[in-house]
This record gives C-alpha cells, structure tokens and sequence, in this order.
C-alpha cells in the first residue's frame, strides 16, 4: 500500500528516534506544526504504518504503544555511515527530497537553493534531479529534515543527514514481508494513485436547482445556493442527516461562490445584481443572522490562508485590460495586488485555492495562444508573487479549485480535448509532481467542489439536463410542438443549431458520446448523423443556397472553420487559424464570418465560402456575429468597458466602428444572437422569473419585448425558419444536485 506523506513523515521521525517515546502532542506538534488536528489523525497515521509493516493486531515487533503517552519505535535500528549507503539513502529519498523542498527566508525565487526545480522533475525525469543531489550529498541538510525539528525532550545529539537517513534505510532493509523491494518499487509511485481512486457518491438534494456549494471543515454541514421562486436563497444541510436549514430568504440576486472560514463558524459568499458586472462579498454565522458586508469588487469565490487572517480572489480591472489575484486582510479594509495577468492572458473567475501550508495560491489561468488546452493550473508563491505551473496537463477549461487537506494535490471540475463528450469531470492533480488525473468518468457533468479538511471526502454539484426541440409558429407558446422526446443535450447553448431553408433542423448532439452534428425534419423524424469519426463538431450554419454546411470542428486538433455538403459529404477545411468559432454565412452564400482567437483575444474576421485568405474585420473583443438578412451589417457581442455588461453591437459588414449599441434584457452571455427575417430587430433568450422567452429588440432603438410568453423551462438554443413563419428551439430544465463523493 503506498505511503501518504504525512504517513511517511511518521515513519522518518519514529526511526530516527528510535528507542525513544514520543509524546502524542510533541509528535503532532511535529508532523503539523501549522495546524489543529485531532488525535485521530496521528492513531490514523500509526495504523497505516502497522498494516505497511505487517503487524497483527496483537504483535508489535515495530511500533510500541506506550498508554496515555504515546509510541516508540522499537525494531533494531543499525546505523551506518558509509559512502556507499549515502548514494543509496540519497537515491531512496530523492524524490521526497524534492517534493519537499523549500526555499529559506532570504531566497523568494520559488525553487530550491540548489536549483532543483519541479520542471526539471516533471521534464527530465527524475534521473537528472537525483544525481544532482546525489552530487550534493553532505553540503547542507534539505530543508525538508529542517521543517521537521527534533522534539524538545530528547536529549541526544542530533544526528548528522547521512545517519538520519542510513538509519531508515538499514530499518527498511531489516524489514520482512519484502518491505524493501516494496520501497524500491513505490517510493517514486505517482501520488494520483493515493486519493479517491475508488469512490463511493451519495446524492445529498433532490430539489434540482442547486447553484454554489462548500462544504464545512469538519465536513458535517454543506452549505449552497438554491434558486427558485423569487430568486436565490441560501441554505446549510446537515451531511449525516436530510437536515436543511434556510440561512437567507430567496431574493432577486446572482450569487457566486461560498467559502466557509477556516474555523467553521462564517460563511462567505458573493452576490451581485442579476447578470451584473460587480461582486460583493458579505459573511453570515454558519447558523444564520444578519449579514455583513465585507468589500466590494470581488470577482470571483475567495479562499483563506490556514490561519484564517487572510483572504484571496480575483479582481478584473477592465481599463488597464488587466485581472489581477488580490490578497485581502479578514479584519480590516487592507489588500494587495500579489499578481496580475494583462489580457489576453487571464485568471479564472472560478476562483484560487490557497494551499494548506500556507505558501501558495493556486489558480487556473488561460494562456494567448488558445487551444483547446489552454487553461493552465500555476501556483503564486504568496510571498514573491511568483508564478509557476502546476501541470503540464492543459484544459479547454477549468472550474473552481481545491486543495487536499493535506497539501498533497488540488481537486477541481475541468473539461480536456481528450474527451469526446464536452462535460466537465472532477480531476485531481498531485503536488508538486503535476500528475493528472479523472476521479469521475461518466456521462454527468460537475459544477463546483469543495473539499473536506480530512482530504477523504468532497461535494460537488452534479449536473445535468432535460431538453427537447421545440417548433414554435409565429412565436406562439400556446401553439408550441414537442419534435424531439429525450433527455437533450447538457450543452445545447454551445453546441448551436440552424434552420435549413427547406425547414429541416441541422443541430449538434451527443447522443452516441460523441460531439457531432446532425440534421431532422421539422417534425423530428428521419434523424440523421453527418459528421464521423472526429471529436468537437458543432456551431453548424446551413448556408442560404441550402448547400452547404459551416460547422467547427476539432478534427485536426485545433478548432477551425469547415465546409460540408448538406448530406455530409466533401468536408472541406476553410481557416487554419486560432480557435476559430460561431461561424455565420452571408445571405449571397460567399463569405463566412467567426470570431477567431488571433493573439489570445476574440475578433471578427470572414474568409470566403471556399476558403483562402482570411480578413480581420475588428480588432477589440467580438463574440457571436450574425449577418443581417441584406448582408449589410453585423451583430455581435462586446464587453462595455465602463459597466462591464455584454452589449449587443451593430457594425458594417466590412468592419469598422459600431453603429448601434443595445442592452440585452436577461441574456445570458452565451445567448445566441438571431435577425428577424424582416431584418428590423434583433432577437435572443432573456431570461427572467425562472424561465426564458425570446425577446426582440428593434433597431431602430426602441424598447425590447418578447415574442413568447413561455412561462417555465430555458431555452437554450433557437433559430427562425427562413420564411420568418416559426422558429425552432431546444428548451428544458437543468437538474443541479448535490452528491457527496467520499475515498473508499
């Protein structure tokens, strides 16, 4: 059974003091000298260990229980001080050397003195970082055996490094049952092997509509968000029972991200204006009462330091272009700007997680060359500021994180290329070594996770949804027809869908775990699949001749702009660019307009249907274009500097400034945007009370209203058919519940 470090620190200090008893609190002063544990986790420790060397419930031929008192390491222990045993103990211990590792007071660079870096590890194998130790045997003592000082009773000298380690190494080479070979061979055992490997989940909620979540640091309470009927609320469940209790009354506000304190006794949580731009953080006692606020403009979930006097977040200046990890005093108006990145290089808003020891602050950030694996983990070092990479793994993008009790990896919800289904699963990475990989692999998607203090338990709100298309005449809900009869899909607002001007609907689905794109009749009949044997095929957009289809497709590794004839056939790739996305043909059939991540930010550029060299048509951030029905104009989506909201913009179709700027009612930022058929208005999904509609917002600047009058489910996506008679949407119910996921 491989060794956690924590184990394996318990291991080293009995050895070493071998002999001698050592006091229960003098040892966990020892192995936790930052942190309150329980006793438990020391006996925990011990039993590890017991059942490592092969001790019966009865024997004791390794570790002695002293009563009320503690334990004693009592195998004979040979020490030997050879030269020859110093490379095998600095070849044994090499890699916990490393992962040890700290910089000293007087050096802020993030890595070792001796310039031992975890990317050379990671790299270069672990050969390279050995011998270099190896080389340095007897030059200093790591500073891993320095944060482990000898208890204050013991009376002998301490050792020199080569005894320290050769008296381990003889007690394991002594050991039976092949402990030694067990060594040789684990010692260096990728540390993803050692948490939630096998799992066991438990469904906590079943009200369907669970937004944030965290869980306490004793792990008996979850405290979320539940959104319903007038607005969203905030509640505390108790784990061991069907407990819920309401903290906060539902009001008419987004929230975003809980955090408990690191004693258990406040819960901290943002909320902003519904959709708007500026976050405020307030707390609340874990039972209920008043709330406090505590600062304004904090943009995304924040995260304590272990001595709970500090806390971090993410802070968006959108003048200086720049996002930037803030540090903030719990007690007090005081903060720091402890790094920043300048777009298009970027923080996560999912939020940071700040390290158990106090040292680093994780975070997922995205890099300026975009791919499908882009977002990146690094960790900050809170003292320099300093910033380095956590994994060599990339995401196509990342949720909120959270460290392991015990500093030994971070657990987060992430989405990766190599998945052929686009779902968000829980990951794990070990620390420092970077290893990644799934704790859950289904067909669920996950939102949000927050961790227990004993590093064995973690909640997480897994999601998933109820869809159907929908026909809908002339925008009338009473006379909206069910076509479809399924589960839909859980990402029908990214995916995209478009009318043919025959009416049949060319949509993207994952009906067969794949990302593909499809076509059906109006009624829903004669499905068909058209795109194979490729991952990531979505976006469609059905060209006006009913020719052709402009999709994205991953195909290649990257995300490009593709052509393919009606049925399927004669794929055709148009751009070789950066992810490049939301394709719209123009209504003559010649040109393709998307948005392309050139430099890390998104602008509008058009290439021509059969492809060659493609023109940039803005220069500032662009999402969503839609080309007007005369081909005169486009509409697309930008961020508004100064109230920091997606505008809907109007710009010429061969660029240039915008002409018109409209607010969106309700629209969320991945709401398509759709001309009416006319080309008099604009059209997307507001969504307001608990359900959406279509709204349209006229051009010529009068007030938005919307067409249909649904009065439950969203919409997530939508087109209209090309005769302007009815429109086509995917509607349905998102199901967000909590399930508690625990190390078995």
């Amino acid at each position: 059974m491989p060794l956690t470090p924590k184990v394996f620190d318990t291991l080293l200090v009995l050895v070493e003091n071998h002999g001698h008893v050592l006091e229960k609190d003098d040892l966990m002063k020892t192995l936790w000298p930052d942190s309150f544990v329980e006793e438990s986790s020391l006996a925990q420790n011990i039993s590890l260990l017991r059942k490592a060397l092969g001790e019966g419930n009865s024997e004791r031929q390794y570790i002695e229980t002293i009563p009320r008192r503690g334990y004693r390491f009592v195998a004979h222990v040979r020490e030997v001080e050879s030269e020859n045993t110093d490379i095998i103990i600095e070849r044994r211990t090499a890699a916990r050397v490393i992962i040890e590792e700290e910089i000293s007071d007087s050096d802020h660079n993030g890595f070792a003195k001796e310039d031992i870096s975890k990317e050379d590890v990671r790299h270069n194998g672990r050969a390279a970082a050995q011998d270099e130790i190896i080389n340095n045997a007897g030059k200093g003592k790591p500073a891993y055996l320095a944060s482990i000082p000898h208890p204050s009773f013991l009376t002998r000298h301490q050792k020199p490094l080569t005894f320290a380690f050769a008296a381990f190494v003889v007690a394991v080479i002594a050991l039976p049952f092949g402990l030694k070979e067990w060594f040789a061979n684990n010692l260096f055992r990728n540390k993803a092997t050692e948490h939630f490997t096998s799992i066991s989940i438990t469904k906590l909620t079943d009200a369907g509509k669970v937004k944030h979540l965290a869980i306490s640091p004793d792990g008996k309470h979850v405290g979320y968000v539940l959104e319903g009927d007038g607005g969203q609320s905030l509640w505390v469940r108790q784990v061991a029972s069907t407990s819920n209790v309401e903290i906060l009354p539902p009001v008419e506000v987004d929230y975003d991200g809980l955090t408990f304190s690191r004693d258990g006794d406040f819960i901290y949580y943002i909320t902003r204006e519904i959709r708007g731009p500026i976050g405020i953080l307030y707390r609340v006692p874990f039972l209920g009462g008043t709330p406090v606020k505590v600062k304004d403009d904090v943009d995304s979930p924040i995260t304590f330091s272990p001595d709970n006097k500090q806390y971090a977040f993410i802070r968006g200046y959108p003048e200086q272009m720049e996002l930037a990890l803030i540090v903030a005093d719990i007690d007090g108006d005081a903060e720091r700007k402890l790094s920043a990145r300048k777009q298009p290089d970027s923080y996560s808003f999912a939020g940071p997680s700040w390290s158990p020891d106090g040292k680093t602050i994780a975070c997922a950030v995205s890099n300026s060359t975009p791919t499908d694996s882009n977002v990146l983990l690094v960790g900050i070092d809170v003292r320099s500021g300093v910033e380095r990479p956590l994994s060599t793994q990339g995401w196509g993008w990342v949720s909120q994180l959270a460290w392991l009790g015990d500093g030994s990896g971070i657990i987060f919800p992430a989405w990766n290329q190599d998945t052929p289904v686009i779902n968000d699963q829980i990951w794990f990475i070990t620390y420092p070594e970077g290893a990644a990989r799934k704790i859950t692999n289904d067909l669920n998607s996950y939102q949000s996770v927050s961790v227990g203090a004993d590093s064995n338990t973690l909640v997480t709100v897994q999601a998933d949804r109820l869809a159907n298309f929908w026909a809908v005449p002339n925008g009338d809900a009473n006379r909206a027809t069910k076509i479809t009869h399924g589960a839909g899909d859980k990402l029908g607002e990214i995916y995209g869908m478009s009318v043919a001007p025959d009416g049949r609907i060319v949509y993207t689905s994952t009906v067969i775990t794949a990302t593909n794109i499809w076509i059906m009749e109006v009624d829903g009949s004669k499905r068909k699949q058209l795109t194979f044997d490729a991952p990531g095929n979505f976006h469609p957009a059905v060209s006006p001749d009913g020719r052709f289809i402009v999709f994205v497709s991953r195909r290649t590794g990257r995300r490009h702009i593709w052509r393919m004839d009606i049925d399927g056939s004669n794929l055709k790739q148009l751009t070789s660019g950066e992810a490049e996305i939301t394709p719209s043909v123009s209504p003559d059939g010649k040109w393709v307009f998307y948005v392309s991540y050139f430099q890390g930010i998104p602008t509008l550029w058009r290439v021509s249907i059969d492809g060659g060299e493609p023109v940039q048509l803005t220069y500032e951030h662009t999402l969503r274009p839609a080309v007007s029905p005369d081909g005169k104009l486009i509409a697309c989506l930008r961020i508004d500097k100064s109230s920091r909201r997606l505008k809907i913009v109007v710009i010429p179709s061969e660029g240039g400034e915008p002409l018109k700027f409209f607010e969106q009612v309700g629209a969320a930022s991945n709401s398509p945007i759709r001309w009416s058929p006319d080309g008099r208005a604009l059209t997307y999904i507001g969504t307001a009370d608990g359900g959406s509609n279509i709204w349209s917002q006229p051009l010529d600047g009068s007030s938005p209203k919307p067409l249909t009058n649904f009065t439950a489910d969203h919409i997530f996506r939508f087109d209209w058919s090309r005769d302007g008679k009815h429109f086509v949407c995917e509607r349905g119910v998102n199901i967000n519940d909590i399930v508690l996921i625990r190390d078995k």
